[in-house]
């Protein structure tokens, strides 16, 4: 999910990485908790997933939750902070800090009300997806 929403606000999107990433964050939110409980059909589309979430983050690239993460995973690697659970831990204080930024914002809140999450203004859907669970 990092991924596909890194690569949609990063300021190096463009029209071919915007689709890839909005359907990887709508495949994610739909199939993440059935593949998880074993449904052998949603871990087939969360492969899917992952793979449209590389693709846009490969050529929007990605943004300061990744390098924070990698950089924990390093100085922590013997505390067992695997390099998802620092993405989770710093997406949703990432999203406030970059949502400062008007468009940013707008992008925020276009994933939000992508995957239906509630919120009449970009500020409300902004602070949705930062406390987002997946469904």
């Amino acid at each position: 999910m990092t991924h596909a929403i890194e690569a949609y606000v990063s300021t190096l999107h463009c029209e071919y990485t915007d689709p890839l990433a909005l359907h990887a964050i709508e495949m994610i939110n739909q199939y993440l908790i059935p593949s998880y409980n074993g449904d052998m059909g949603a871990r087939k589309k969360m492969h899917d997933a992952q793979c449209l979430a590389g693709m846009a983050f490969s050529n929007a690239l990605l943004g300061i939750v990744h390098s924070m993460a990698h950089k924990t995973g390093a100085a922590y690697s013997g505390g067992h902070i695997v390099h998802g659970c620092a993405n989770a831990m710093y997406l949703p204080k990432v999203i406030k800090f970059n949502a400062r930024e008007p468009e940013a914002a707008a992008r925020y809140a276009k994933i939000a009300k992508y995957i239906h999450l509630e919120g009449n203004t970009d500020e409300e859907l902004t602070d949705a997806s930062s406390h987002a669970s997946v469904k």
